[in-house]
């Protein structure tokens, strides 16, 4: 613990560091002005992860080797089927929805994965910053909502 003092709590970034409650369970609802204010890049890296830990945990309460889980994952987080989910929910959302989505969709990223095509690789992106804000805002009923609507699709 010594050896803490004196030390940046910024990290070295000028940024002050999220409190580990807000780290884990995002920001408080009333903060969603803040979080507007995040790059879209930044909500879709949340939201990436967001999606990824509910479809592993999806999988896990079902069951079955760990390999098979986490190429079922690999299945269902891959750019061309998030592409596929936001097209499907698109009419299913609200126009604040559709905002940060098309924010995630035309930000521009630094690379493309080599198994999927810029279009789906940016709607991707859209879907997973959308995740992110719903996640980062508390949204936790749309959140589930939206997460659930997409499994249905990978599913059916």
């Amino acid at each position: 613990m010594a050896a803490d003092k004196g030390k940046d709590p910024t990290g070295g970034n000028g940024r002050q560091a999220a409190s580990r409650n807000d780290i884990l369970f995002g920001f408080a609802s009333e903060n969603t002005a803040k979080v507007s204010e995040l790059s879209p890049l930044a909500l879709a890296f949340v939201g990436d992860a967001v999606h990824n830990l509910y479809v592993r945990t999806r999988l896990a309460q079902t069951g079955g080797r760990a390999r098979d889980m986490h190429l079922d994952t690999c299945e269902q987080v891959r750019a061309q089927a998030q592409a596929k989910a936001a097209l499907e929910l698109m009419p299913q959302l609200s126009a604040e929805e559709k905002r940060i989505y098309l924010r995630g969709r035309n930000a521009k990223s630094a690379n493309v994965p080599k198994h999927a095509e810029v279009g789906e690789y940016r709607s991707a992106t859209g879907f997973e910053a959308l995740l992110g804000f719903l996640y980062l805002t508390a949204r936790r009923d749309r959140l589930y909502e939206l997460l659930d609507a997409a499994s249905r699709f990978q599913d059916g």
